[in-house]
């Protein structure tokens, strides 16, 4: 009986246990989320487009603006074909081995698909340079 009580008293220490850590969390989050960050950046719109051909999504952007030079990161001129027509910067991330094996959903495995959302793989960031501002649903 000794032995059971004992029992009953670390499964409820754990379970006193449980909600604090989620309150200590979700508090912590909140105090973070609500320190003031980058208030002095530059005022200013930029047109984003999200970019899919239906398995992979990029965020496209001007190369150039007047908050931020992608090109100073990504050059163009750093590519083979150093194109400099080149307006725009898709990027997107992702997993390794998803990337670049799954062109289309016909070629998804199930070990690309659990290796994608396990999170354990190494990932990578596609970048794709456009000659122009992509167009509403193309």
């Amino acid at each position: 009986m000794r032995s059971f009580l004992h029992i009953l008293k670390k499964i409820g220490k754990i379970a006193l246990i449980i909600p604090i850590f989620a309150l200590l969390y979700f508090l912590s989050a909140w105090m973070m989320a609500s320190l003031p960050l980058n208030e002095e950046q530059p005022k200013g719109e930029i047109t984003l487009f999200l970019v899919s051909n239906g398995v992979h999504t990029d965020v496209v952007m001007p190369l150039k603006n007047d908050i931020f030079d992608w090109s100073d990161v990504v050059n163009p001129k750093d590519t083979l074909s150093a194109n400099p027509q080149i307006t725009h910067i898709g990027l997107g991330w992702g997993e390794r081995n998803f990337y670049l094996y799954t062109p289309e959903w016909k070629d998804l495995t199930f070990s690309n698909a659990l290796g994608a959302l396990s999170g354990l793989n190494r990932t990578l960031i596609h970048v794709t340079y456009y000659p122009f501002e992509p167009r509403e649903n193309s």
